[in-house]
């Protein structure tokens, strides 16, 4: 409770054409009820390749710092380095290959699940694992173009005992009516 504040550093960066976000702001007693996060207006932020110039990260609203147009590529190492109030903090992060999804698959599922009535539909994700590699596979599901964003909804699998096989992954948070 009397701690003094610690920064926090959230950052974001996926591979492709996105935009790179990074959250700043600092703790604040865990005792105090609804108690505003404060965030962090005052850093200099840049990420880099480490085969390009690094590029400034710069502030757009309060404790969010972003970069539009920013293209990540897979099988490089991105660096992340922010000096505020003295300190200088700094991470790196490893992005590797993604797999590619060769298909998706869906089927009525009678087990159980879904509204009373009616049989919801299992889908399947299809892919092979890169070998050699030690690989996490998280899955964004949407329906009708919304994001399912519940902890139900969350997939998440390791190749931990299918190191470069072909997988066969069924979404079970996505049992749904396709309409």
């Amino acid at each position: 409770n009397e701690a003094n504040p610690q920064y926090v550093i959230e950052a974001s960066v996926m591979e492709g054409t996105n935009t790179v976000t990074v959250l700043i702001s600092k703790t604040t007693s865990y005792f105090s009820a609804n108690q505003e996060v404060p965030h962090v207006n005052n850093a200099t932020v840049t990420i880099s390749d480490g085969v390009n110039p690094a590029q400034n990260v710069a502030l757009t609203i309060d404790g969010v710092y972003q970069i539009a147009n920013y293209t990540a590529v897979s099988d490089r190492t991105y660096y992340l380095t922010v000096s505020v109030d003295g300190k200088v903090f700094t991470s790196s992060a490893y992005m590797p290959v993604s797999p590619s999804f060769d298909s998706l698959t869906y089927e009525k599922f009678n087990g159980g699940f879904g509204p009373p009535g009616e049989a919801p539909y299992l889908m399947t994700a299809h892919f092979k694992d890169s070998t050699g590699i030690k690989n996490y596979y998280r899955m964004l599901v949407t329906k009708n173009g919304d994001l399912l964003n519940k902890p139900f909804n969350l997939y998440l699998l390791d190749d931990q005992l299918r190191d470069g096989r072909y997988i066969d992954a069924p979404i079970f948070t996505a049992f749904c009516d396709l309409d």
